[in-house]
């Protein structure tokens, strides 16, 4: 008979740590589900789904985890590692915006500073795709979206500094969807043009410092 290894106990403070994900106040957008985290990367981790609903067809949707170690990772700086997923519809008039990777970037990092995140070690992709999709030799439909694979160290006194931490997770998703700066003015997003002209498959990828999940 195989003999089960006994799952060690999640130390107290990392469950404190996941008391405050689940009790925060999210938005009426956002929703979050719990998944089974990766169980490689650290002894500990929690994970969610997320989902951002809008007008747009396709919702953002993505993932946020959180990881501990009690030793510690060197490459984190750290025994904690918060790890995000996070794709998106945008505009097509953007695709091709110099400098877009850097500006999504900085939604995220400036996200996190503004609602107060101490953290350290911030690494992370922005991959932007464009395609176009053909019935025949006419274009049906052009799409234009974004991939954010992003990690970062919270420095926290206590637990309850987590949700700073939160607040700025849900702002850069807010963000990127574009409700955040319409949330206030109307009840949803404007669709995005019907008749985009493009017929080209375009990805643009940017890494921001050295990726440390």
């Amino acid at each position: 008979m195989r003999l089960q290894r006994a799952e060690p106990e999640v130390p107290e403070s990392f469950a404190d740590l996941i008391d405050q994900l689940w009790a925060f106040a999210w938005s009426p957008q956002v929703t979050l589900e719990p998944i089974s985290p990766p169980r490689s990367i650290a002894p500990f981790a929690t994970a969610a789904a997320v989902s951002v609903e809008t007008s747009l067809e396709e919702p953002c949707k993505g993932k946020l985890i959180l990881l501990h170690d009690p030793d510690g990772q060197a490459a984190w700086e750290g025994d904690l590692r918060c790890v995000t997923f996070v794709t998106a519809v945008i505009d097509w008039e953007t695709l091709h915006e110099q400098d877009r990777a850097d500006e999504i970037w900085a939604w995220l990092v400036g996200a996190l500073e503004r609602q107060g995140a101490n953290f350290n070690c911030p690494s992370g992709t922005v991959t932007i795709v464009g395609s176009t999709r053909y019935d025949g030799l006419e274009p049906q439909l052009s799409q234009a979206s974004i991939e954010i694979r992003a990690s970062w160290t919270p420095d926290l006194d206590r637990p309850e500094d987590l949700i700073c931490h939160l607040r700025g997770w849900q702002e850069f998703l807010l963000d990127t969807t574009g409700l955040l700066r319409m949330i206030s003015e109307s009840d949803g997003l404007a669709p995005l043009p019907a008749d985009w002209p493009h017929d080209e498959l375009t990805m643009v990828s940017s890494q921001f410092g050295q990726v440390h999940l």
